[in-house]
Order: C-alpha cells, then sequence, then structure tokens
C-alpha cells in the first residue's frame, strides 16, 4: 500500500491504474496536475464531448461513482481514441510491472502488479491480447476491453464484453467470443 507523504513517478502511477486497475493512483495522477479534482473531471467531460461521446459523462477521476454514464458505442470509442496515445498504449499491454517509490515512508518502496487481464497473460494457440483494460461494478459487473491480434492473418479486433456477473467465469467467455472471431 501506498502511504501517505510518499512519492511515486506518474510513469509509475499511470501503470498501477491501467495494468492492475488500482483506483488511488487514478486520484494522485489528477492531483499531480495544476488542476483540482473537479476541474480535472470537467476536463475529461469536455474531452470526451470533443471525441463525439455524447452520451458519456463522469463524476469522478476513477469510474467509481455511481454517475459515471456511458453506453457501450461510447466506450468502443473512448477505449480506442486514448489507444491513439502511444504512452497509453503501451502501458495498457503491459503485463506485468514493477517500480520503487521515489520517496518511502512505510519501510515498503517496492511495488509490483500485474495485469488483470488475465488473457493478456496468457500465451494463447489462435490469438494474442494488446492493450487492455479490466473494471468492476458491482452493479455493472465486469467489464473488459481489449484489442486481439489473430495469428493466422494478424488482423486486429477489438472486443468488449459488458456486464459479467461472474468472477471466476469473467475471461471465459471473452475468449469463447475471440476464439470464435
Amino acid at each position: 500500500p501506498i502511504a501517505q507523504g510518499e512519492s511515486i513517478k506518474n510513469q509509475d502511477l499511470l501503470k498501477s491504474m491501467l495494468v492492475t486497475s488500482r483506483n488511488t493512483p487514478a486520484r494522485m495522477l489528477a492531483d499531480s496536475s495544476s488542476l483540482s479534482e473537479r476541474s480535472f473531471i470537467e476536463r475529461m467531460n469536455e474531452t470526451t464531448k470533443g471525441w463525439g461521446l455524447q452520451r458519456t459523462h463522469f463524476s469522478d477521476v476513477y469510474g467509481y461513482d455511481l454517475h459515471n454514464q456511458s453506453t457501450a458505442s461510447d466506450y468502443l470509442k473512448l477505449f480506442t481514441k486514448t489507444l491513439n496515445d502511444p504512452t497509453i498504449r503501451s502501458t495498457a499491454e503491459t503485463t506485468s510491472f514493477s517500480y520503487t517509490e521515489v520517496t518511502d515512508r512505510n519501510g515498503a518502496p517496492h511495488h509490483t502488479g500485474l495485469h488483470t487481464n488475465r488473457l493478456a497473460r496468457q500465451n494463447h494457440q489462435l490469438y494474442s491480447v494488446g492493450p487492455s483494460k479490466t473494471g468492476y461494478l458491482y452493479e455493472s459487473g465486469h467489464n473488459l476491453a481489449q484489442i486481439v491480434t489473430r495469428k493466422e492473418d494478424g488482423r486486429e479486433f477489438v472486443v468488449i464484453t459488458l456486464g459479467n456477473p461472474q468472477f471466476a467465469t469473467r475471461f471465459s467467455e471473452p475468449d469463447r467470443i475471440i476464439t470464435w472471431t
């Protein structure tokens, strides 16, 4: 865990947020900007509107508040648009990472993490997984967005699954969809 007063590089916070789906790094990244959290959220909403996402609205920086709204169509656009940023794309396809805090206060300066998308960490016969992002809310279930590449011909697909209610099987249906494709 991160203790109050510790310093972490933004690139390591981004990994922690995108790869291991932790919420605190999103707030820390927003805090590291020159904007207040409210202004940061307003900027997020302005950006999505500029991208043509008319049914997406953020009320927090980490996606947990129930007032956050989107549609499957907007989510697809948001996912693919953010992957145009090379830093976000390369971070979202990282399967594991480690980092050391710049300033340690609790005697635990070293951190590691695995990608929360188990499919991204496995070797598949028919496909490979590139950038991906998992998410979960009790109200929406398990959600997964990922870029997959068919090994046979190198063709890329975006596969998004939303609303899986079961933790134990949250990767089974996406694997079946990808294998069928």
